[in-house]
């Protein structure tokens, strides 16, 4: 497992059967994704190319199926989780829309009209399926997880 640390360190854990999956929690219950370095930057890191599998969490947003499925070799599996807050999955009229500007912390609310909700629906189940359908006819692993859902039997299944 390779996950971008603090200071622009790339951290990286060994798996090498199921039985390591407690290990892999533990890893990543003490990251943090931050956002430092841009997704296709990260899918060149060094010693993905000798991995057996690859599993890439994420929202997914700046990255095209084809960017991860660029790993996909013989031999190599990989699997992409789309991780979304449960707001973005399924949003209401009244939870509205809010841009979270990390540099300086501010947050903006915008309200939403019922037709501006159906088309958010209506793009991200399409996102979502295109991505499903592509891994699907690599036969690689794709799934879709709330940000706040428990991860274990997630990882489980991806790992197993």
């Amino acid at each position: 497992v390779h996950a971008h640390g603090s200071q622009g360190r790339v951290e990286r854990l060994l798996l090498r059967s199921r039985r390591d999956l407690p290990a892999l929690l533990e890893f990543l219950r003490h990251r943090m994704a931050r956002g430092e370095r841009p997704p296709r930057e990260l899918l060149g890191l060094p010693g993905l190319e000798r991995a057996s599998r690859v599993m890439w969490l994420g929202d997914l947003m700046d990255l095209a199926p084809s960017d991860v499925l660029a790993l996909a070799r013989r031999g190599r599996r990989v699997a992409a989780v789309a991780v979304l807050a449960r707001r973005e999955l399924a949003p209401g009229v009244a939870d509205g829309v809010e841009w979270f500007d990390l540099e300086r912390g501010d947050a903006l609310e915008i309200a939403i009209s019922p037709a501006t909700l159906q088309a958010y629906g209506a793009a991200l189940e399409q996102r979502l399926a295109g991505w499903r359908g592509t891994f699907a006819r690599r036969g690689q692993a794709y799934r879709v997880t709330a940000s706040d859902a428990a991860f274990e039997s997630l990882a489980g299944e991806l790992v197993g």
